[in-house]
């Protein structure tokens, strides 16, 4: 096992230009788009629609929507429920919530919301796609507790597992980047340039998967975070898989219900 590591990301500083940002936000969401990494455990969320009663979901960081385009379609198949979905983030794209709100079932809110801190009128199942990684430890238990003490429901999912063998397996992101660039959107000629001819697209994209890894947290780690926070009513669960080579975390906790 590795010893985790607070190492800087890329796409973390606040003052990178959203052109460079997008180049990997766009990559994972195609990436996620083909491989369906957390369809084999979609059975969590409607464990805990059907535990807690509840259609709507709050997604934390959400940055471009993430798997949610692909993934409301098959939530809703599988579970025959209504269900909407609110996209928030810090640093809010209100390009890119022009395009996601025509989309059913798809949200986007336009104002800044903090993942330590999510105002209490946003109810509904916390969730947090490929984004916990980039909190230490105490803001990541922060965000956890804060589920807590709001009574509402958090499921975390990270196509990470911090191995010597996945930081091996993440070298050859560069690879998999320069062969689906072509049909990653919006296309651009920015996009083909900064991959093909100035190749800062597959550096930045390198660099913070493999930072990824080392950020990422395993499942005995997460739920020591959960059992910190003392809620004694919460059921939690973590694990881990693969599903198409792709190593998934996770973590999952719901109030349980009265007996």
């Amino acid at each position: 096992m590795m010893k985790r590591m607070q190492i800087f990301e890329f796409t973390d500083l606040p003052w990178w230009p959203e052109v460079l940002r997008s180049l990997l936000t766009d990559f994972l969401e195609l990436l996620m788009k083909v491989t369906q990494p957390f369809s084999p455990k979609i059975s969590l969320l409607t464990e805990v629609m059907k535990e807690t009663k509840q259609t709507r979901f709050v997604d934390l960081c959400s940055g471009s929507g993430g798997p949610w385009l692909s993934l409301i379609k098959d939530l809703q198949k599988i579970s025959g429920e209504n269900i909407s979905i609110l996209l928030t983030d810090k640093y809010p794209n209100s390009e890119r919530a022009k395009k996601l709100n025509p989309i059913s079932g798809l949200n986007y809110f336009p104002y800044s919301v903090d993942a330590l801190a999510v105002p209490s009128d946003l109810k509904g199942i916390r969730t947090l796609f490929n984004g916990f990684h980039h909190f230490p430890p105490d803001y990541a238990f922060d965000i956890i507790n804060d589920a807590v003490k709001n009574d509402q429901p958090i499921v975390v999912f990270e196509i990470l597992q911090r191995t010597w063998f996945d930081f091996f397996y993440f070298m050859l992101t560069p690879i998999n980047l320069l062969l689906l660039t072509p049909w990653v959107q919006p296309r651009s000629i920015t996009r083909l340039i900064l991959t093909y001819l100035i190749p800062i697209a597959p550096i930045v994209v390198s660099w913070d998967s493999l930072v990824s890894i080392l950020r990422c947290y395993t499942p005995e780690e997460l739920m020591n975070m959960a059992h910190q926070t003392n809620a004694k009513h919460y059921i939690w669960k973590t694990g881990k898989y693969r599903h198409k080579g792709l190593p998934v975390t996770f973590l999952v906790g719901y109030p349980a219900k009265e007996k």
